[in-house]
Parts: structure tokens; C-alpha cells; sequence
């Protein structure tokens, strides 16, 4: 199941603009799946529903493929990427088929068409607050520590260490000096790039990241991740897992677009360095906004990979 949003309008499709929106996204996904091995039986809308407060209009539908693994597939979310990546394309095709139809909801009334799948769509915040707060405390006590230390200190210390430090320490990886950002001229849908950790390292959390793109436009984002190198794993969903996608507006000149912490899902590189301490990612974005500088990296065996890109 898929949701994709319409902006611009609050007016849901008739039957005859959801005939054309069938048609256009089952021939695209048709398309990008056969070579998947990957039989795409039918595409059913499950409803609609209109915001006024952001003039947008939600449309749930219900995908139904056959396929027979190994290796497994997301299928919601390699339907997510195609259209997230080819929404420009999507758009082209509804105005045309529209026209050719005398139906002009996609030409006049829908501005921009996002997609995201159900499991990775969040719930709508509610419009206002609960009316009163408990009339109880709830039996869990508070996440949040008391704002002052304890009257008096314990009468011993305790038996073992704690498992975690007793506060992050954290830390900023910058590939490039806002200086050098200016002087780059090479673009790209997205790049690849291996993360490793020293030899005595601990475990690093990542947390967020940033990248580098001229435009002040909004610009559709995925940030997929693994362990180990990802030598052996480009262009391929195996293996690979999304820890953020959405949509971002474009910090512009000498500044990096930082995606919104909302949308990343934290992960760790093993400590220890080698292959075990390394973790690949792979940004791309729906337009060949990304402005890169290509990088050197020593492979586990020494050798320089220049495929990396950072």
C-alpha cells in the first residue's frame, strides 16, 4: 500500500482522472518492475481524502504484484523510489493522457505529486491539544531527568559501570569547507560513499546528514545504508535499507541542505575499523541537483577506490 499526495488542490479525482492516474502509474511501474522479475497484476484505490490546511489532497492505493523470491523485495518501496525519482516524467504523462482525454484535473488543479509508502508515511498531527491534562500520574515515571541532583550521594559506588557514557559526545564529519563547495562544478543524482572506524574506535551513531546542493527548489530525497562496503551492491535493492526519505527545500549557494532529523533514522558503524567497522550510504535525489567532489578511499586491501563520491 502507497500513499501519494496531491498539492495544489482539495478536490478528490473523479472516476474519469483516476482512470488516466491508473493508467499512467501501472504502465511506469510495469515498466520498472519487469526487470525485477516482477509481475505487477493491478493497481486499486482504496479512497481519498482532502486537507484543507495544507491544500492537499492523500489517495491511498493498494498494489498487487507476483513474485517469487529469493532474494526478497520491498515492493512498496522500490514502487516508492520509482515514482519519487520520476515524478517529473509522471506528471508529463497525466497532462498528456489527460489532454488526449478532454480531462484537465492534472493540468489545472494538481501542482506537485509526491508517493510514499504506507509503512513509511506518518501519521497526520492532531489539529489541538487533548482538552485537560490526567487527573493521575501514569504508572511509567517521566523520560526526563529532575532538574536538580539528589539530596545526598549513594553510600557507595555501584557494583559495575554503566553500559553507556553518561553523555553523547557529539561530533561533525565535514567532507568539503564551504569554501571548496563554491568552487565544485560537477552534479549528480546521488553518490555512494563507505563510512569506517578507526581501529580503536567505539561504536558511532549516525544521526543526520547534511549534503550540498545549489538550489533553492524543493528537491525529493532517499538516503539508503548497509554494512559493510557497498563494492558489489550498486544498483541493486539487496541488502540495502531506507533510513530517510521526503522532501526538502534546497539551501542554495555555499550552504549545506540539512535533511530533517524527523526524517533520518539513526544507525550505528561498528567499532573496531575494517570490514566490520564499515557502513555504506547512498543519497540520491529526484533531480541532478547534488553537487559532489570526488573522493579517494582506501580499500580493505589497500587499494584506491575512486568511485566514491562525497
Amino acid at each position: 500500500e502507497i500513499v501519494f499526495t496531491f498539492t495544489g488542490t482539495t478536490t478528490p479525482m473523479e472516476d474519469e482522472d483516476w482512470d488516466i492516474f491508473n493508467q499512467v502509474i501501472f504502465d511506469l511501474l510495469k515498466s520498472t518492475t519487469i526487470d525485477l522479475n516482477i509481475h505487477l497484476e493491478s493497481i486499486t484505490l482504496i479512497k481519498q481524502k482532502s486537507y484543507e490546511d495544507t491544500n492537499t489532497v492523500e489517495v491511498d492505493v493498494l498494489l498487487r504484484a507476483k513474485y517469487r523470491p529469493p532474494p526478497e523485495k520491498k515492493f512498496s518501496t522500490i514502487a516508492e523510489n520509482t515514482f519519487n525519482l520520476q515524478k517529473d516524467t509522471v506528471r508529463a504523462n497525466l497532462k498528456k493522457v489527460g489532454a488526449e482525454a478532454k480531462r484537465y484535473y492534472f493540468t489545472t488543479e494538481v501542482k506537485e505529486i509526491g508517493v510514499v509508502s504506507k509503512e513509511n508515511a506518518t501519521n497526520r498531527p492532531t489539529l489541538s491539544p487533548t482538552d485537560s491534562p490526567t487527573l493521575k500520574p501514569t504508572n511509567v515515571p517521566s523520560l526526563v531527568p529532575s532538574p536538580s541532583p539528589s539530596a545526598l550521594p549513594t553510600s557507595s559506588p555501584s557494583d559495575e559501570p554503566s553500559s553507556i557514557p553518561s553523555r553523547e559526545h557529539v561530533q561533525e564529519i565535514i567532507t568539503a569547507t564551504t569554501n571548496e563547495i563554491k568552487n565544485i562544478d560537477d552534479t549528480s543524482h546521488g553518490f555512494l560513499v563507505n563510512m569506517r572506524t578507526k581501529d580503536d574506535s567505539p561504536v558511532l551513531l549516525i544521526n543526520g546528514l547534511e549534503f550540498y546542493t545549489e538550489t533553492t527548489e524543493t528537491v525529493g530525497f532517499e538516503v539508503w545504508s548497509k554494512l559493510g562496503s557497498f563494492e558489489g551492491f550498486e544498483g541493486t535493492y539487496d541488502g540495502w535499507d531506507i533510513v530517510a526519505t521526503g522532501m526538502v527545500k534546497g539551501a542554495g549557494y555555499g550552504r549545506y541542505t540539512p535533511i530533517p532529523p524527523e526524517l533520518f533514522t539513526p544507525v550505528s558503524i561498528p567499532g573496531g575499523g575494517g570490514a566490520k567497522g564499515t557502513r555504506a550510504f547512498y543519497l540520491t535525489l529526484n533531480s541532478k541537483d547534488l553537487v559532489i567532489k570526488l573522493g579517494k578511499s582506501q580499500s580493505n586491501s589497500g587499494t584506491t577506490d575512486n568511485r566514491v563520491m562525497a
